[in-house]
């Protein structure tokens, strides 16, 4: 039982890990990409002002 319950804990801790990475990702990706959105705002609203 005590085997079966540290299994259980093991496989809790690998999907929180997981979890934590995928977020880490995620946010890396919107930092990436928010200096070109920023771009790309800045140039439609010229081209809109125009």
């Amino acid at each position: 039982m005590l085997k079966l319950i540290r299994l259980a804990l093991r496989a809790l801790q690998h999907a929180r890990e997981e979890l934590v990475g995928q977020q880490i990702d995620v946010f890396s990706e919107h930092a990436e990409d928010q200096p070109v959105d920023e771009v790309r705002d800045l140039i439609g609203s010229m081209a809109a002002s125009a």
